[in-house]
């Protein structure tokens, strides 16, 4: 099979190009193309023909000036957004509406990382003040320090078979169970690394096992 790599210029001027200076997360969305996390908001690829797409639609225009962390797409086909000052975004593709969740407005922080959702499509947003819970019923929860986390960053999240919430920061991994709401810690005392936790290094294969990346 013939192969191509393409490249898309990170500026604001060339034509074609991602309208921003980098990329922090790619992800696949339900339309098939690729979305990305920049520092000037979100862009998408079509991986078909390399078209680009700055999103100037309704409700995304306000998201062109962000820095986004990470693309989220929940069990609907909305996108969930992570920004890094202002706050988390979830927006309805049906509607066109954008809400926003930050200090002042029913979130607990304006600096979100990371978005995952379990198999009873709880949402759970990682901030650098704990992790907030979306739950179905329309209602939000907090984990945090008070709860047992013993950093307030919560800078990885992931879901396992069998619906526990796993989370990463720079002083180690936490478990959290929302069946029984119980909250395990892993540190050093289990043979992890003492060194930070990279963000998108991590990995978990087939039969549940996850791989973690440290900075050392």
């Amino acid at each position: 099979n013939d192969r191509l790599l393409k490249r898309f210029p990170m500026d604001t001027s060339t034509a074609g190009g991602l309208q921003a200076t980098w990329a922090e997360h790619i992800t696949s969305g339900p339309d098939g193309w690729v979305w990305i996390a920049t520092n000037k908001g979100v862009r998408r690829v079509n991986p078909l023909n390399f078209e680009t797409d700055n999103l100037s639609k309704p409700g995304f225009k306000e998201l062109n000036t962000i820095s986004a962390n990470h693309i989220f797409f929940d069990h609907k086909g909305n996108l969930w957004l992570s920004t890094q000052a202002k706050g988390l975004w979830y927006y309805t593709f049906s509607t066109e509406t954008l809400i926003q969740f930050k200090l002042s407005s029913g979130g607990i922080s304006n600096r979100y990382f990371t978005v995952c959702q379990d198999s009873v499509r709880t949402v759970y947003a990682g901030s650098d003040n704990g992790m907030q819970l979306f739950l179905t019923d329309g209602t939000t929860k907090t984990i945090s320090q008070k709860d047992g986390l013993l950093n307030k960053s919560v800078d990885i999240l992931l879901t396992d078979k069998n619906n526990r919430v796993w989370m990463g920061n720079k002083t180690g991994i936490a478990c959290y169970n929302p069946a029984d709401k119980s909250l395990r810690y892993f540190g050093e005392s289990y043979g992890l690394s003492p060194h930070r936790l990279r963000s998108w290094g991590f990995s978990m294969e087939q039969g549940g096992d996850i791989f973690w990346a440290t900075e050392k």
